[in-house]
């Protein structure tokens, strides 16, 4: 077999991992990863900011806020040059003149590219259209529907966003060194785990009382998980979940207090992951004393297994009071989506990496076809030089 047979074979194999549903070839996407880019026209730019806003903007419970995404809003003539990035929205109010938004949907319709759009809901969205790992939200109608619609999909909308978003950092959180064995060892002992990412360890274990704590420096941060057993039909609701929050302080972590004031109240939502019901909940810790003062921001996730019949309480506190600390804190949440009662033990090598490494061998592959060929060329060249010299 050939070099060039080897290079063709490895170019298929590579190219077929990235067929799209249908049937066409697609880039990874990229970017800033929590860049979400509105394609408006001016003409319609202040009714996207105001619906935009009220939809896709969230901050942080924190001393200094940061913002979950940020908006980019971008005429639509920009469109083919940033049309791989991670996340994108197309807006267009029909019943303003000249929206060349609209035009621009009108065209993506007519190449094919919307797929299953259909233009009876003004809330659409789709994933992998232009790049693989992309969300890509289509905002069409009058004022009135887009905004009614929004209203009532507005979470959701930016639930769409936010869980590619984690998987994204889930991807890379993973891809190096994940430490399973340590998954498999809280698995046997507790009869439940996460998957843990290389920096992480296992500090604290209370047996007795259900408390597992992971953490890792720079910055520090912490992951916990606490259960109570036999909680037979136990339901939750704002004031037990408050409740748990206190108590988790109260019990494990002694010299620190999570606090809620009416400047920075928590924020807490009832959501769901993998059909798992959750309480999320969103705000402050400090320290009790004077002496080592600090503090920072944290998450908790509280629910119900009815499998097992316990009550979990994952929690994550941060400090990093000298930098960002949102995404860290994100990290942690795409680890919270990991939680399972069934182990089963992760493939050490992703679809990311197979890709890279595919495309790694094919580069060497046609580099060393042309190199061989440019050897093999210069070898017939010098040969009928010598052969010419013999004759003359």
């Amino acid at each position: 077999m050939t070099v060039v047979h080897i290079s063709s074979i490895l170019i298929g194999l590579f190219s077929m991992i990235f067929i799209s549903n249908c049937g066409k070839y697609l880039p990874w996407s990229e970017g800033p990863e929590n860049e979400i880019q509105i394609f408006v026209s001016q003409n319609d730019i202040q009714v996207a900011e105001e619906l935009m806003e009220k939809s896709l903007f969230r901050q942080s419970v924190d001393v200094n806020p940061e913002s979950y995404f940020t908006l980019r809003y971008r005429d639509p003539s920009k469109f083919d040059e940033l049309q791989n990035r991670h996340n994108i929205v197309v807006f267009s109010v029909t019943d303003s003149k000249n929206d060349n938004g609209d035009h621009l949907i009108n065209q993506l319709i007519a190449d094919g590219e919307l797929g299953t759009y259909a233009g009876e809901d003004p809330v659409w969205v789709e994933e992998d259209i232009f790049s693989l790992g992309q969300v890509i939200a289509i905002i069409r109608g009058n004022h009135d529907d887009i905004s009614s619609s929004l209203k009532l999909k507005g979470d959701w909308l930016f639930d769409q966003f936010d869980k590619r978003y984690l998987k994204r950092i889930s991807d890379h959180l993973y891809e190096i060194n994940e430490q399973t064995d340590i998954s498999e060892e809280i698995f046997n002992r507790y009869g439940w785990t996460v998957r843990v990412p290389h920096d992480f360890m296992i500090v604290q274990e209370d047996r007795p009382a259900n408390f597992v704590k992971l953490g890792r420096d720079y910055p520090r941060r912490w992951f916990t998980v606490h259960w109570i057993d036999n909680q037979v039909g136990s339901e939750l609701h704002r004031n037990s979940v408050k409740n748990s929050i206190r108590n988790l302080a109260k019990r494990f972590f002694s010299d620190y207090q999570f606090i809620e004031s009416g400047d920075r109240p928590w924020t807490i939502n009832k959501i769901s992951i993998d059909n798992r019901e959750m309480w999320r909940v969103e705000g402050r810790w400090e320290t009790k004393s004077a002496n080592a003062s600090g503090g920072g921001p944290f998450i908790s996730y509280i629910f119900y297994d009815e499998s097992t019949k316990r009550l979990f309480h994952l929690n994550m506190l941060l400090f990093n009071p000298a930098g960002k600390k949102l995404f860290f804190l994100r990290e942690m949440e795409s680890m919270v989506r990991t939680f399972s009662i069934n182990y089963k033990k992760p493939s050490r090598i992703s679809l990311r990496t197979i890709v890279l490494i595919a495309s790694s061998i094919i580069m060497v592959f046609v580099f060393w076809s042309l190199w061989s060929t440019w050897k093999r060329q210069k070898r017939l060249t010098q040969s009928k030089m010598e052969k010419a010299k013999l004759s003359y």
